[in-house]
C-alpha cells in the first residue's frame, strides 16, 4: 500500500522488459482503497467504543486486561489497578429527565472524568451507569485511591442537563492486579465487592479491595442458601 495526496492505494508493480530481456521501465495497477480502509478503521473504533461516550468499551477493556494479566505472569513484580465505578442516583436522572438527558449526563461526566487522569490511566465505559478505569502500573495502593480521590473531587460540582441541575457521585471499587489473578473475571468481581462495600458506605466513596471482603460475600451467600434450605 502507498498514500498519495492524502489518498490511500494497493499497487503492484513489475518491471517492464524488451523483447531481450532489458528493464526499460516498469509497469502497475493501483487501486484507491482510501473508502474501503475508512470504513474499516470505522468498524474497528464501533467495535471497541462506547457509541454514547466515545470511550474503549468493555470488549476493548477486558482485551487489554488480559493482555496486563500475561505480562504479570512474566514478571512477578509487576502491579496494575482496576477501579470500577458506579455513579450514584443515575436511575432518579433518568426517571425525572429521561434517558437522552441520562445519556448527556454520561458524557459529561465521562468529560470530567478524562480531565483527571494521568499517562498510563485509561477510562472505559463499562455499561449503563458503571466506568471502570485501567491503571497499567502502579508502584502501591495509594495512586489508586489518589485516583479515586480526584474523580470525586471532579464530580462534586454540579452538571447542567437540558437546563436541570443534577448533583452526582461515584461509589468506587479499587483492586490491585498482578501475578496473583490468572483471569479477568476474578479481577472485577472484586473490584465489584469493593464497590458494593463503598456503595454501603453512602454516597462518594471508595474502598480497596482486601479478601475478607470476599469471604464475607461468600459466607453471606452461603447463610442464605442455608435459611432457604431450612426453610423448605
Amino acid at each position: 500500500e502507498a498514500e498519495w495526496r492524502g489518498r490511500r492505494f494497493e499497487a503492484h508493480l513489475e518491471p517492464l522488459r524488451d523483447p531481450f530481456g532489458a528493464i526499460i521501465g516498469t509497469i502497475g495497477v493501483a487501486l484507491d482503497v482510501t473508502d474501503r480502509r475508512q470504513a474499516e478503521e470505522h468498524l474497528r473504533h464501533v467495535a471497541g467504543h462506547d457509541p454514547v461516550t466515545d470511550l474503549p468499551n468493555r470488549t476493548l477493556f477486558l482485551e487489554r486486561l488480559e493482555r496486563l494479566l500475561e505480562r504479570a505472569r512474566g514478571d512477578s513484580q509487576r502491579r496494575f489497578a482496576v477501579l470500577l465505578m458506579d455513579l450514584d442516583r443515575f436511575k432518579t436522572v433518568t426517571d425525572s429527565l429521561g434517558h437522552l438527558a441520562g445519556d448527556r449526563l454520561l458524557v459529561a461526566i465521562a468529560r470530567r472524568i478524562e480531565a483527571c487522569l494521568r499517562p498510563g490511566e485509561v477510562l472505559v465505559r463499562f455499561g449503563g451507569d458503571e466506568f471502570t478505569l485501567l491503571l497499567e502500573e502502579v508502584a502501591d495502593a495509594r495512586q489508586a485511591t489518589r485516583l479515586a480521590e480526584r474523580i470525586h473531587a471532579a464530580l462534586a460540582p454540579p452538571f447542567v442537563v437540558d437546563g436541570h441541575e443534577v448533583v452526582t457521585s461515584a461509589s468506587i471499587g479499587i483492586v490491585l492486579g498482578g501475578a496473583g489473578y490468572d483471569r479477568p473475571e476474578a479481577l472485577l468481581r472484586d473490584a465489584d465487592t469493593a464497590m458494593y462495600r463503598a456503595k454501603a458506605l453512602g454516597r462518594g466513596r471508595h474502598r480497596l479491595f482486601d479478601e475478607t471482603m470476599h469471604r464475607a460475600a461468600v459466607e453471606a451467600l452461603n447463610l442464605e442458601m442455608e435459611m432457604r434450605w431450612g426453610l423448605a
